[in-house]
């Protein structure tokens, strides 16, 4: 057993915790637990292990308690079934220990030994709901791995909303109204022609997307997706022969990017200007 400090980390990115525990393997939990369960008997340990003899653990001796309940020892689940047997107790009662103490499972697997008892009794599955603060500590990799990525998003979000704000202060100055629709749909995957566009006018795709979309709102664009509103300008071009159609397409392509650029001119090199003017 050893004592640790461990950061308790909410998926939010909040302010993290630190509080001591106790690490302990749960070989070491069950030592503790049948030590205890043959001092409530009032059984030495060679008395005890009679009684696990007598239960088919043949092979063991006064010695061999001692040293399961030192820790010494790693038992099989055969093993500790015959032991609770013996010992007249259920499964549960030979897994000691408070929740300030990790119990480890598995490769990044911690846990208490009250979710431990739980697991074993099926309180831990019951189906009447309880306060978070009444769960039983449990932290497994995926949790790793769920934080990491809320606080990948997290940051994500923040320099995103730092990069379009000049976009977004040209909608407010301009009486752009953009909903919380437009705000999710940047966010999406974008489609390859979007890529493509955003890296011919080196910007990020999110300042491509909210751009159409503000385009859109004021009616220079009919419609809020790069992809759609090129289909829409290329139109139908069933007569055309297969170059004609993808040079007119690009034509198109080249007078959107044109328009986007002039937009994005007009947002970040202008209105930074007219900024420093001011101060």
């Amino acid at each position: 057993m050893a004592l640790v400090t461990e950061s308790l980390e909410p998926y939010d990115g909040s302010t993290t915790l630190f509080t001591d525990t106790w690490q302990v393997r749960v070989h070491e939990l069950i030592g503790r637990g049948v030590a205890e369960a043959r001092r409530r008997k009032g059984l030495t340990q060679e008395q005890a292990a009679r009684r696990f003899q007598g239960r088919g653990l043949r092979t063991w001796r006064k010695g061999t308690v001692g040293q399961l309940e030192a820790g010494l020892r790693r038992p099989g689940l055969d093993e500790v079934l015959l032991m609770a047997s013996a010992l007249e107790v259920t499964v549960d009662q030979l897994i000691p220990g408070e929740d300030d103490e990790r119990v480890e499972l598995g490769d990044g697997a911690t846990v208490s030994p009250r979710w431990i008892r739980e697991m074993l009794t099926g309180e831990l599955h019951r189906d009447t709901p309880r306060p978070s603060a009444d769960i039983p500590y449990a932290q497994f990799p995926v949790h790793k791995v769920m934080a990491e990525v809320m606080h990948r998003l997290g940051a994500e979000e923040n320099r995103a909303e730092a990069l379009l704000a000049p976009i977004l202060k040209w909608a407010e100055q301009h009486n752009v109204k953009l909903t919380s629709e437009d705000w999710e749909a940047i966010f999406d995957t974008p489609s390859d022609t979007e890529r493509h566009a955003a890296r011919r006018l080196g910007i990020e795709v999110t300042q491509l997307k909210l751009s159409a979309r503000v385009l859109a709102t004021r009616a220079l664009w009919g419609l809020p997706e790069f992809d759609d509103e090129r289909d829409r300008r290329v139109g139908n071009l069933g007569e055309l022969e297969p170059r004609s159609r993808q040079a007119h397409r690009g034509l198109v392509t080249r007078q959107m990017l044109t328009e986007l650029w002039a937009f994005l001119d007009e947002v970040y090199v202008r209105q930074e200007g007219d900024s420093d003017g001011e101060r």
